[in-house]
């Protein structure tokens, strides 16, 4: 597949004498390719799915091209569009300019580290993605553009507040800023995935046994105990395969009071170009209580002021198991986000539903739209305490640790909370 497409976005302002005209046009061109395959396969008695992506050749590479550029020009109010004044008052001076700061704030970015590459090379992979002509202050390092790719998350700018809606919006939000472009500086951008060179992979196959995916059988049982688990392989498939085993299991108790999380990702060994890779694990453990869900939620619990906790445990391991990182957390909601919600128009809606005649004497949360609208405002987390401990940290990560340490800390400031210590200190 190949997809040409060209936007432009014009403000056009004519001369009161009806001759003239000048015109900001900024034009957006995308370039897509894209020659694959895809091949799909269920067999439903077995309960195993297997989806094979034929990777593009070097010569027909995947590849996504993007450029955008703001100019202005002055012609006269005619179809032909020249400009007969200006030649006239200026003969150096152009019908059009280019929107820029110069030549020298235009800059050319590799995106890919060397490191990327050498991955990619183990994979059987060519990744190249380079940014070009670009004069977009967000772009001009790394951190800039971490940090942009961050705001695009921000949870004070969604409503409302959950996770899904975060995800959701803020991948929404980037794809808007792509193709619309709100800048008026230059900036092209390329990225292309396709074999290597040498030790090509064909085709990346998932297989999956879904046997243990319970939602398949009972998909509208989302209040009782669920378990779901998917095992599996992904194969990087060539001359030399670069099999993963993947195995994910998920348990929630009845009113998910509990649940846990477990993947582990486990590459096996193989031999690439007299070298051998050893097997590598990535394992995820995570596990959450709820305090406070024990029983139904009741109408008075929406009037009160009564705190709900979670603890919750992480633990992600690499490589090896001494190689670590574990996170506690206890995390609970506060009364301040309680006398919020109580100025909410839904909270307010809630209770003129709870007096109608049809629940005045039910003692629990009326099923109407504005109270199941409040229901995850009331028990939405606004306190979070977390407790990390990390061994045996390669350095790369220790930056990438320090690096993340010191946005979240700037980027939560206003939300601090702080203790101050007390001591009895004598002066001799």
């Amino acid at each position: 597949m190949h997809l040409n497409t060209d936007n432009t976005d014009m403000m056009m302002v004519i001369h009161p004498d009806q001759k003239i005209r000048f015109s900001i046009q900024q034009d957006r061109t995308f370039k897509h390719q894209i020659k694959s395959a895809v091949t799909a396969v269920l067999d439903y008695s077995t309960r195993k799915l297997m989806v094979a992506v034929k990777v593009p050749e070097a010569e027909t590479p995947f590849s996504m091209l993007g450029h955008s550029q703001t100019f202005i020009y002055t012609s006269d109010n005619k179809i032909m569009g020249s400009q007969i004044y200006l030649k006239k008052s200026c003969p150096t001076c152009l019908m059009k300019h280019v929107v820029s700061q110069g030549e020298d704030h235009r800059k050319n970015t590799n995106l890919m580290k060397s490191e990327y590459h050498e991955l990619g090379h183990v994979y059987g992979l060519e990744i190249a993605g380079k940014l070009f002509d670009c004069e977009v202050p967000e772009t001009s390092s790394p951190g800039q553009r971490f940090f942009s790719f961050l705001k695009s998350f921000n949870p004070l700018s969604k409503e409302p507040e959950s996770l899904l809606n975060i995800l959701f919006s803020g991948t929404r939000q980037i794809h808007a800023f792509l193709f619309y472009f709100p800048h008026i500086e230059s900036c092209g951008a390329h990225f292309m995935v396709s074999r290597s060179q040498v030790d090509p992979i064909e085709e990346v196959i998932f297989e999956f046994d879904l046997r243990k995916f319970q939602y398949m059988e009972n998909p509208q049982k989302i209040m009782g105990e669920k378990s779901i688990a998917v095992v599996g392989n992904i194969v990087f498939s060539g001359l030399i395969n670069r099999t993963h085993h993947v195995e994910m299991d998920f348990a929630g108790a009845p009113m998910w009071t509990k649940s846990n999380f477990d993947l582990e990702i486990r590459r096996m060994p193989f031999m690439l170009q007299s070298k051998n890779y050893p097997e590598f694990p990535i394992v995820f453990h995570m596990n959450n209580q709820y305090f406070g869900f024990d029983r139904p939620i009741l109408f008075k619990d929406l009037t009160s002021v009564e705190k709900y906790t979670v603890h919750s445990t992480m633990e992600f391991i690499w490589g090896h198991l001494d190689q670590k990182i574990k996170i506690e957390g206890n995390h609970k909601t506060t009364a301040e986000a309680i006398s919020h919600l109580h100025s909410k128009w839904y909270y307010n809606t809630c209770m003129r539903d709870h007096s109608l005649p049809e629940w005045r004497q039910s003692e629990y949360l009326p099923t109407t739209d504005a109270c199941l609208y409040a229901l995850p405002c009331m028990i939405t987390l606004h306190h979070f305490t977390w407790d990390i401990t990390a061994t045996n940290l390669e350095p790369w990560m220790v930056t990438a640790y320090k690096k993340m340490e010191t946005l979240l800390k700037t980027a939560l400031f206003p939300f601090w909370k702080f203790t101050p210590e007390y001591s009895t200190h004598e002066i001799a």
